[in-house]
């Protein structure tokens, strides 16, 4: 016997008799609280061929059986790459479906990445038709258990009718097929109103995502009209008008960007956010790191920066500032991610792509604008060549193989390797952030399950 590649061990910080065991493939979690039974040396007996304990003996049944554990003989790579190409390429129980209806904005950013293409305007109605129609045809065809839609921009909400044209006529197609349509949004939210949320909640809607980068002196420096005057007390007062009229049918995620200007205040964010109305309606809360675009390689107008939704490239700071704000998330009982998931995203999947405005398809939102990485259009049921190469290439290098993270990851965010080295086909690897994030997260765990016994 073996033990998985992809088990990490770590002992309690409060109490250096309980281990908590975390398979990365399986998403196993198993606490060890008896004083008879280490994992650690259980392991080390195994390797080394030593007698076990009757103890011992007994607990190996059930780590063979959830994976923890394998037969000499098994080959490990092979059971994750046909977990990879099963259960996230070739997936057909989920479609996810980003559409931007539009690449303007009602607001002026400085650190947004589509400043790069505001150009490329609006969806037309045409577009909307094709769009639809492309979709019902995909649907048909994969017969998914779910779709997923989620609304991205520019600012979405510049376009209000075309949602609601694509929320109805796509709920109309998927309802009578026993298909959940679940909608969701990422938006500013300064046009966010409770009209909108009541006529778009019979189809499906979900969940918004909005974005504070910061409480609101320091918001209101970042997330600004044209005008240069700050956002964040029409934001807040739409969430709280939502609240009131939908409390509890409508989800929110919170996000939030920053450097070095709007670090602290975030802290001030997250105090104001659990004591606002709608504090019970949060489902998440994440901060990240604003990321720079190299303008050479992945950026279509120089000087421009960028932070996309789940980029995940960070240096040391980064990752301890990160860290600290999770900490106080979870110190104010608000909602955040329960584990280090970076991936893989939608990109690795087939069946989930997005949609830009004149109705081009890319592999993940952040291509958006990069006409070079399209991977097909809307009058066309297959990708393109490019699309195909991006869905079936090889995701990680050979030495990842070793790598306990290698579920989580898959070799990297893709447009952060492009950003870095012009090459969607090098890895992008982020092994310490995920060492601290899979810590504090089993740290928790610890509590949670000794909590349960």
């Amino acid at each position: 016997m073996k033990p998985s590649k992809f088990n990490i061990l770590t002992a309690s910080k409060d109490d250096p008799g309980k281990f908590l065991l975390y398979n990365t493939l399986h998403d196993h979690r198993v606490l060890f609280d008896d004083p008879e039974l280490n994992p650690a040396i259980l392991f080390d007996k195994i390797q080394n061929r030593f007698p076990l304990t009757p103890k011992e003996q007994e607990a190996v049944p059930d780590l063979l059986g959830m994976g923890l554990l394998l037969e000499d003989e098994t080959d490990e790579q092979k059971i994750f790459e046909d977990w990879y190409h099963t259960k996230i390429r070739e997936r057909t129980d989920i479609m996810q479906v980003t559409i931007l209806p539009t690449m303007a904005c009602n607001l002026a950013c400085d650190y947004c990445f589509e400043n790069e293409v505001r150009e490329d305007g609006v969806m037309k109605p045409e577009t909307v038709a094709k769009t639809i129609a492309y979709l019902k045809r995909r649907v048909e065809r994969v017969k998914p258990k779910t779709l997923h839609i989620h609304f991205f921009g520019g600012e979405p909400m510049l376009q209000p009718e075309t949602l609601k044209r694509i929320a109805r006529e796509m709920h109309a197609f998927t309802e009578p097929l026993g298909i959940p349509l679940s909608l969701g949004m990422i938006t500013n939210g300064v046009l966010l109103n409770s009209e909108f949320v009541g006529e778009m909640l019979p189809y499906g809607f979900q969940w918004v995502k909005i974005t504070f980068d910061g409480d609101r002196e320091e918001h209101d420096r970042k997330r600004i009209f044209h005008n240069r005057k700050g956002t964040f007390d029409r934001i807040y007062d739409n969430l709280c008008g939502i609240h009131e009229r939908f409390a509890g049918r409508l989800k929110i995620a919170i996000g939030g960007n920053f450097d070095n200007e709007n670090y602290d205040s975030l802290f001030g964010l997250i105090e104001r956010l659990k004591a606002s109305p709608f504090a019970g309606d949060i489902m998440m809360a994440r901060f990240k790191p604003i990321m720079p675009v190299n303008p050479e390689i992945a950026s279509q107008r120089q000087g421009r920066v960028s932070s996309f939704c789940e980029v995940c490239s960070f240096n040391q700071k980064q990752i301890d500032g990160m860290m600290a704000l999770q900490d106080k998330l979870w110190e104010t009982g608000l909602p955040t991610d329960e584990r280090p998931d970076m991936g893989p995203c939608e990109y690795h999947a087939r069946h989930s792509f997005t949609i830009g405005p004149d109705g081009s398809l890319f592999k993940c939102p952040a291509f958006v604008g990069l006409r070079n990485l399209a991977a097909g259009t809307v009058e066309e049921d297959d990708y393109n060549a490019q699309g195909e190469w991006q869905v079936t290439m090889k995701k990680w290098e050979d030495d990842c193989e070793s790598c306990h993270f290698l579920p989580n990851c898959a070799g990297g965010c893709h447009y952060s390797a492009l950003n870095k080295t012009g090459s969607l086909e090098v890895r992008n690897c982020d092994g310490p952030f995920l060492e601290k994030a899979t810590e504090a997260f089993m740290q928790r765990e610890i509590g949670l399950l000794s909590a349960q016994k």
